[in-house]
């Protein structure tokens, strides 16, 4: 496969140029007219993301496929609301862009636990590349230039370096493990992966018609110590407000801690509890209850308006216990996802690890529920995947006083709240970033909830007299969030905790349908008129191409223009053909009519060159299944032979080993042998005896068939040369005179000490018995070899009665015989003798 524009173009037996047409724009500032200064690279690059996104590096690479060379532009690109990093890849209409239409996404490469970025540096050329990979992507690789090219690109050492700073900055957490970053979200890299163009740029345009609306949340936690049932009304907890809210959010712990719940996790919504909420909120006949999730002694119900059910477009619940061994429930986590309108909200109400000295245990709590709870919904979220997020429960941090430090009385103390938020264990570990990072606390004005006598407002008066503490919080996440109050209710004296609770106004994203629409249809209008100007515009100069008279190894090249007149870069590829050929053409290119080679009867039917011959008349020759031949044997094959038998000497050492190598492409004496054998010139020989030697062995190989098919396989199970012979008889007489002129040619050879027995029987073995079956090649040639050796070294005076009379010819050119004028002679101890001789009434002679 190709692209057209800038890339090297690959040819198939033709040179292919390309043209890549494009239309250079300048802007005009409107009603001015002076130039606008453009955009660089990475602030085009910076228009395909959100204003919370940024791009903070780009690098100019490149993919390599076949011979095909495409441009990639690389971005490290961070989620300042999430706090994770990913690299894009982007394809590029042109480089530079003039704008972001001319990028699209790729891929994405989120810096998760599971991403590398390889740099292999065995050798120069792989100096210059680079895989990157996740347990989403396998590896691609990516290649680059030492140079820069692109305005605002980095070079690969300090692409390289940034994003494992990048990655690494991800890892500062404690509590994270070294490789364990399976907290964070990069659920924001979803708005870019697999998306179409409309998509890409409604994404892009959202901030035009989604507006922000407000929403009121009211959130609400309260440790019950275990009680089954509150007879006490509630709405001094559920209704400390002016104005209905829109949401509440309301978590209990601790409603039953009993073995038997624990034990096998209750998970049961408590009814009584349920209705005693929605008696209690504000205004009850407006409210109904969303969902409902418990775990053992944690409970979150969402009750909303009823009028509010309709912009609820999704609502999950998930659990994770925390407890012993992480398995038993009666610490853990229970939370809620919904989405309103165009905003994702999520509640967790959590009871994390208790007593004072407990410190990573309750941070461990924190970091496992914020990887356990995953949401079963299509994009698996997790809690850090939502816009807003409300933590609330009884998170158990503790006062931890210093040696020596007195409880202040709260009565008459205006600072009493700052003096113990000093020694708070959940500010300090949140400012160590230990847990809860990017989580915010309103400011707190109310007394420790935590721990009192049942029924009473007095701090602990047993005889473990615990300190107070401010163990039940509400901490929220995102942005647009305003909070409004933050209070517990000392009213409320049924449990050892104070009941907390906090009202929030939250700006929801929600989609203006008009706008929408209309940016909607402006959308696919530009996609639509894009897609229409990108649209392949291919034109090929010639759609015939004649190459003219081909000859066999000389190399012909025709070259043909395909040009791209849209402005962005165009593949083409060559189609391949169906089965059998499975490829693009034939070899040697496809040429009609498609010929591959003539049948050695072919040969023996031509009273003049073959080249003078019509393919119409080849045609008919070669479906010419007459007995009747016009010579004994090709002319091709006699001239070779007779030539090689004239030379003596001289052809020492023409059938060694690597004759079989067939280098005739560089040996330029071939084609004039050609030529002078497709002539039938009488001209003398023009080639060496080695040129000779390795042009007879190419005649023989060429053929589809081996010479002595179909009976190759009879052959070599034959035992002697007579039962052999009686095989060979069976053959046409051209095939059968043609292995018996060659062997006797070279028996006489080898006697000489031309040339070697071995050699001539390995070389002319798997040339003339060559087959198409799968055998061990060794077998075979151990095969064909001894046979060679047998046949040629025979002294029977056999050989010469395969031969036959042959038809008459009018050609006054030297040809192949075993007549009268040409014959094998039986010689002294019955030896046969090889006997050349002309068709043209010459008297024969004896050769040897």
């Amino acid at each position: 496969m190709t692209t057209l524009g800038g890339a090297a173009i690959p040819t198939i037996s033709a040179t292919i140029s390309t043209v890549g047409l494009s239309s250079g724009i300048t802007s005009i500032m409107d009603g001015l007219g002076i130039e606008e200064k453009p955009l660089n690279t990475l602030q085009i690059v910076q228009q395909k993301f959100k204003d919370n996104e940024n791009v903070l590096s780009i690098f100019e690479a490149y993919q390599i496929a076949g011979q095909e060379h495409t441009s990639r532009i690389l971005a490290l690109v961070v989620s300042v609301a999430g706090g994770t990093y990913a690299v894009f890849s982007f394809t590029a209409a042109r480089l530079p862009p003039r704008s972001n239409a001319d990028l699209n996404i790729e891929k994405v490469f989120p810096l998760n636990e599971t991403f590398q970025i390889g740099n292999d540096k065995k050798g120069s050329i792989s100096q210059l590349l680079f895989t990157l990979k996740t347990a989403e992507e396998p590896a691609v690789k990516f290649y680059y230039y030492p140079i820069i090219s692109a305005e605002g690109a980095s070079d690969f050492d300090t692409f390289h370096a940034q994003i494992i700073s990048a990655k690494m900055s991800m890892l500062h957490t404690p509590a994270l493990g070294l490789n364990d970053m399976t907290a964070l979200s990069f659920s924001w890299i979803n708005d870019y992966r697999q998306i179409g163009e409309v998509k890409q740029e409604l994404k892009r345009r959202e901030n035009e018609f989604l507006k922000l609306n407000d929403f009121t949340v009211y959130c609400a936690t309260w440790n019950v110590n275990n009680k089954s049932y509150c007879d006490s009304p509630l709405h001094l907890w559920l209704a400390a407000c002016d104005a209905p809210p829109d949401i509440y959010a309301i978590a209990l712990q601790e409603l039953d801690t009993s073995a038997k719940a624990i034990t096998f996790s209750e998970n049961r919504p408590d009814a009584l509890w349920i209705n005693k909420m929605l008696e209690s909120v504000y205004c009850k006949e407006d409210y109904e209850e969303l969902t409902t999730v418990r775990l053992v002694g944690m409970m979150l119900t969402v009750i909303i308006k009823r009028q509010l059910r309709r912009y609820i477009a999704r609502c999950r619940v998930k659990s994770i216990a925390r407890g012993v061994f992480n398995a038993l429930g009666n610490k853990g986590g229970v939370a809620v996802s919904i989405q309103l309108n165009e905003s994702n909200l999520c509640f967790v109400n959590s009871h994390l690890a208790a007593h004072l000295a407990f410190v990573e245990a309750r941070n461990e709590d924190y970091w496992g529920i914020v990887k356990g709870l995953v949401f079963d919904d299509d994009l698996r979220r997790t809690i850090n995947d939502h816009d807003h997020i409300f933590w609330i429960g009884d998170l158990n941090y503790r006062i931890e006083e210093p040696p020596g430090f007195q409880f202040p009385s709260a009565r008459g103390n205006h600072n009493y709240n700052d003096l113990l938020l000093q020694f708070d264990q959940l500010r300090q570990e949140m400012r160590k970033g230990n847990c809860f990072e990017g989580y915010t606390e309103g400011n707190i004005t109310f007394r420790p909830t935590y721990k009192y006598d049942p029924g009473t407002d007095n701090y602990d008066s047993s005889e473990k007299q615990r300190a107070p503490a401010y163990c039940d919080r509400i901490l929220w996440k995102g942005s647009n969030i305003e909070q409004l109050s933050y209070n517990s209710v000392m009213e409320i004296r049924q449990s050892d905790h104070k009941p907390v609770y906090a009202l929030f106004r939250v700006k929801v994203k929600t989609k203006d349908e008009k706008l929408f629409k209309k940016i909607h249809e402006e959308v696919l209008k530009l996609v639509d008129k894009r897609e229409n100007e990108n649209q392949p515009q291919i034109n090929v100069e010639k759609t015939l191409i004649d190459f003219g008279l081909v000859r066999f190894n000389e190399l012909n090249i025709r070259d043909f223009t395909i040009s791209n007149s849209c402005p962005i870069p165009v593949e083409f590829m060559f189609k391949v053909k169906d089965a059998p050929l499975n490829d693009i053409c034939e070899k040697w290119l496809q040429i009609e009519p498609r010929t591959e080679s003539l049948m050695i009867e072919t040969l023996c039917r031509t009273d003049r060159p073959l080249c003078e011959y019509t393919q119409a008349e080849i045609k008919r020759l070669m479906n010419d299944e007459s007995p009747e031949f016009r010579v004994t044997m090709p002319r091709e094959f006699f001239l070779l032979i007779d030539y090689l038998h004239k030379q003596g000497p001289n052809v020492e050492g023409a059938f060694s080993l690597s004759s079989l190598e067939f280098n005739h492409a560089k040996n330029k004496e071939f084609n004039a042998i050609r030529d002078w054998l497709d002539s039938w010139s009488n001209e003398e020989f023009p080639g060496t005896p080695l040129a000779a030697a390795e042009a007879l062995l190419m005649l023989l190989h060429l053929s589809e068939t081996p010479l002595l098919d179909p009976l190759v396989e009879d052959i070599l199970n034959t035992q002697t040369t007579a039962e052999a012979m009686e095989l060979i008889s069976l053959l046409s007489s051209p095939k059968r005179n043609v292995f018996v002129h060659l062997c006797m040619f070279l028996r006489e050879g080898i006697e000489r000490k031309y040339y070697n027995l071995m050699h001539v029987a390995i070389i002319f073995g798997r040339v003339l018995l060559r087959c198409t079956t799968k055998s061990k090649v060794y077998y075979r040639d151990t095969r064909t070899r001894e046979f060679m050796q047998r046949f040629i070294s025979s002294d029977v005076g056999t050989l010469s009665n395969a031969t036959v009379t042959p038809a008459t010819t009018t050609s006054s050119r030297t040809v192949a015989t075993t007549t009268s004028e040409g014959r094998a002679d039986t010689g002294e101890n019955g030896r046969v003798n090889f006997v050349g001789g002309n068709q043209t009434n010459s008297n024969a002679k004896t050769l040897n």
